[in-house]
């Protein structure tokens, strides 16, 4: 009976090899079938889940680790949250943790992919290893962001190469401030779940993904319907997220309902294609520039960054300084929403 730990864990991997030999056969009768390789990936993935190693516990033993947590919380040595790098909406979200799914949305042309390029910026700049993985935006365009942001050229005059003498001081301080950080980009417009899990298990010490943007993700396996293919989507980024103990921000579109209303600021509902996007994440982040409807608008150069749903805190609308022409944004102020 002393030995008991020991022979279970010898039964439990003997299964496991069980089940790997099993799926192997069937991959292979897969591929001399000429099914897809997604539909072979969902298999490994299953296979995967069905041989993890959690396993529940009790809560009075847990409490001793979360008194530890609490204290470090109190007198500031806990581990903070990614910052976004604008204060105000970093006071609101206590920052990007570990674990989390965190929904940035938007209507075209309201910034989300400028948003996005500067917190990755932001956070690999920290030291922290950072994954982007671009479905719309090829590497050129994304290079001409960063360096925007980087220099302060206008990223319109970099991909025309308007460049004059005294911008090529600026232009080699940006890549000094680019050259080094463990920036790491996928540019693949055929990413989906698998290819994202793998690339980001070769960094190591990752510490941020960012997926630009989430329906435009391939799907691994077949669904019933649009709606359901987004919904396993965005339930494997949550995975995804959990797994790697790493926060995951998805950026995705609104739908032309916004379009319809008086007041075009998004709501929860105007999330494309699938509610379960919402249900997912743990923070739902919608920007709204409201000079894009309003040509007399009091707000031009503002972009507003609506908290519409926040699991451990409050939902309210921050107010950022917004520049497109570097895709840039910076804390303003923070009201109430």
């Amino acid at each position: 009976t002393s030995n008991a730990a020991t022979y279970a864990a010898i039964v439990r991997d003997a299964s496991r090899r069980r089940k790997q030999m099993r799926v192997a056969d069937e991959l292979k009768a897969l591929a001399l079938d000429g099914h897809k390789t997604a539909d072979c990936v969902g298999m490994l993935e299953d296979l995967e889940g069905q041989t993890g190693t959690s396993h529940a516990v009790r809560l009075g033993d847990t409490l001793d680790d979360y008194l530890d947590l609490v204290e470090a919380r109190s007198d500031g040595t806990a581990p903070s949250g990614i910052p976004t790098g604008r204060p105000t909406l970093d006071t609101h979200t206590g920052g990007f943790r570990g674990g989390q799914l965190i929904t940035v949305c938007a209507r075209p042309g309201h910034g989300k992919s400028d948003f996005a390029c500067q917190v990755v910026n932001n956070t690999a700049a920290s030291g922290t290893p950072t994954l982007i993985v671009s479905i719309e935006m090829g590497m050129e365009e994304l290079q001409d962001r960063w360096m925007a942001q980087a220099s302060h050229i206008k990223h319109s005059r970099l991909r025309a190469g308007e460049i004059a003498a005294r911008d090529w001081t600026q232009i080699t301080e940006g890549v000094s401030r680019l050259v080094d950080i463990p920036l790491y980009v996928h540019d693949d417009p055929g990413a989906n779940l698998a290819t994202i899990r793998y690339q980001a298990r070769r960094i190591p010490g990752i510490g941020l993904i960012v997926v630009d943007y989430l329906q435009l993700m391939d799907s691994i396996g077949s669904h019933e319907n649009r709606q359901t293919e987004v919904a396993a989507l965005s339930r494997g980024l949550k995975r995804l997220a959990r797994d790697l103990e790493v926060p995951v921000i998805a950026l995705a579109q609104l739908n032309r309902g916004v379009e319809m209303r008086h007041d075009k600021r998004p709501v929860s509902a105007d999330l494309r294609e699938s509610g379960a996007i919402e249900q997912d994440s743990d923070i739902v982040l919608a920007l709204y520039r409201d000079e894009l409807y309003n040509k007399d608008s009091k707000d031009a150069g503002i972009m507003e960054a609506i908290i519409l749903k926040q699991r451990a805190g409050a939902r309210e609308t921050v107010r950022l300084m917004y520049d497109p022409t570097t895709s840039t944004s910076k804390s303003q102020t923070a009201v109430a929403a």
